[in-house]
């Protein structure tokens, strides 16, 4: 609905032609300030569009760039909850007189759709 009232008075207040230049460059500006929001020292508004429900998630896919550090934290962060996991289940083993336990390293079966929405990271050996 802002989108539609912006236009109609887009071309109301200048014409057609105009208009729609005004309104090509409009959101133009936009995106790049969506695409910039980090760099400009704009965390707090980056992480309220995050939240914002369906805008959020294009703005995630479409304007949001995948660094290297956001990859390496994912990464980091899943290695680091798995080490997590495995030691309080070694130490609640061994509280018990459990000597050994074998860890199987596989991930359950997904639904191809929410695989992709998870995007869980692949780990690549050294």
């Amino acid at each position: 609905m802002l989108l539609s009232g912006l236009i109609v008075g887009y071309l109301a207040l200048f014409g057609m032609v105009w208009g729609g230049i005004t309104i090509g460059m409009t959101i133009l500006g936009f995106a790049l300030l969506l695409r910039n929001t980090l760099t400009l020292g704009l965390e707090d508004f980056d992480a309220w569009l995050l939240t914002v429900p369906v805008f959020g998630r294009l703005y995630e896919i479409l304007l949001r760039k995948e660094t290297f550090f956001r990859q390496d934290t994912r990464l980091m962060y899943v290695e680091m909850v798995e080490r997590i996991i495995k030691a309080k289940i070694n130490e609640v083993t061994a509280s018990e007189g459990i000597e050994k336990v074998e860890f199987i390293e596989a991930r359950p079966d997904m639904h191809p759709l929410l695989a992709r929405m998870v995007q869980v990271p692949t780990r690549t050996s050294v």
